[in-house]
């Protein structure tokens, strides 16, 4: 079973902690350590700052997607979506929650701009961005603290297609539990209950 959930210290740690090997290869030449327990603060904040919710598989957290603002403002937003091992027990959920995420920033904040940086060899990570809807706008040579080159995709405001599909459901009935009805129901004193 898959269910949707707001952040919690917890649940952001433990996936921190059990990252899967192409996110930390991804994620840790762009920060100045390489410390599950900074990463994990970080996210947390970024998520509280921003957007995000934790996907949880079989009782377990295993995915983080989020988005939160860069400079200060709501022009320009950092998009971010990483796992563990399990990953693939919640893409599905990722993608369709983190569509939402973009859509409704775009409408309610004004956002102009989106983006996210991935490591040149997640090539599994550039084929899910651009099914997302985002292209990419240039290769950043040197752009990791060991000189990794990283891969920058945008969505545009007025670039989204998918944005106004009247076809476009924010929810699937695929997932056992509605995203929206689990958030209102879940504890985050409560962050190992299970559904």
């Amino acid at each position: 079973m898959v269910t949707i959930k707001p952040p919690n210290k917890v649940a952001v740690y433990h996936i921190c902690n059990h990252l899967r090997e192409v996110d930390a290869k991804e994620i840790y030449p762009l920060c100045y350590h390489d410390s599950p327990m900074l990463l994990a603060e970080q996210t947390y904040q970024a998520m509280k700052h921003g957007r995000g919710h934790v996907i949880w598989a079989d009782g377990i957290p295993t995915a983080i997607i989020g988005v939160h603002p860069e400079h200060g403002g709501k022009a320009c937003y950092r998009v971010f979506a990483f796992g563990t091992d399990d990953w693939k027990k919640a893409v599905y959920a990722c993608m369709r929650e983190l569509r939402r995420m973009v859509r409704d920033v775009i409408r309610e904040d004004g956002t102009m701009r989106m983006h996210a940086d991935s490591h040149e060899d997640h090539k599994e990570a550039h084929a899910w961005m651009k099914r997302m809807g985002g292209r990419c706008e240039s290769v950043m040579r040197h752009y990791g603290k060991n000189g990794e080159t990283y891969h920058r995709f945008v969505w545009l405001r007025d670039e989204i297609k998918w944005a106004n599909d009247p076809n476009w459901q924010p929810f699937t009935k695929d997932l056992d539990i509605c995203a929206e009805e689990e958030a209102q129901k879940w504890s985050p004193w409560n962050h190992i209950q299970d559904q």
